[in-house]
């Protein structure tokens, strides 16, 4: 999940003399897991069942199931909170003349304004999630909102500041611009926020059943 805003406020800051969507480029996604090898297989040694409680009995199916479940479903919740977080990967250029400055004031207010609603909702939403099934979970959950909000926060005042600003304000234009350039460089640090729960096994998996974390990966 790679976020554009960063490009599209130098696009502005130059004015739009010329700026193209073309220009925009997306930094490397980073070195590619290393793929499986292949190698002779062992076999584990003959012991006792996998569904085992620490103690040695057996974990009961139905608790299990039941553990499963709950997980899934938290991280279904979870992900459908940054669903709309997640389209900010997408945004595009907006298609401004060049050295029109209140129509690049106007249209770049417009898409402050979609990213303080889309970053409003992912931290209402996170807030209102029920506790984790497992703890960690609701410790990394935290972490998000930690930063997530902030960034939310310079975006809504980018935003409030330029539009109080006269309609040929170039200056108001290029501190919106730095503000937002600002925030785009914290959310590039957020990166992928499911990366947050692959350190908690029993949230990593159950993240590749729930549906709305499949849809963040798209």
């Amino acid at each position: 999940m790679r976020y554009r805003v960063g490009s599209l406020a130098a696009c502005l800051a130059i004015l739009l003399t010329g700026c193209s969507d073309d220009e925009i480029t997306e930094p490397p996604t980073g070195t590619p897991a290393p793929s499986e090898t292949s190698g002779p297989s062992t076999s584990a040694p003959d012991g006792p069942a996998s569904g085992r409680t620490p103690s040695g009995g057996a974990t009961p199916e139905n608790e299990t199931d039941a553990a499963d479940e709950a997980n899934v479903a938290w991280m279904n919740d979870f992900c459908g909170a940054l669903t709309e977080f997640a389209t900010l990967s997408g945004a595009q250029a907006p298609d401004i003349a060049p050295g029109d400055i209140a129509a690049a004031k106007r249209t770049f207010s417009d898409m402050l304004g979609r990213f303080d609603g889309a970053l409003g909702t992912a931290v209402t939403k996170l807030g209102a999630l029920p506790p984790s099934p497992v703890p960690e979970g609701d410790t990394k959950k935290q972490e998000l909102l930690d930063r997530l909000g902030p960034v939310r926060q310079q975006i809504s005042d980018a935003r409030s500041k330029l539009d109080a600003a006269r309609g040929d304000d170039q200056q108001a234009l290029i501190e919106a611009v730095g503000s937002v350039q600002e925030a785009s460089t914290a959310l590039a640090e957020i990166g992928n926020p499911l990366g947050l729960v692959d350190g908690i096994p029993a949230l990593r998996d159950a993240g590749r059943h729930a549906p709305n974390c499949a849809d963040l990966q798209k």
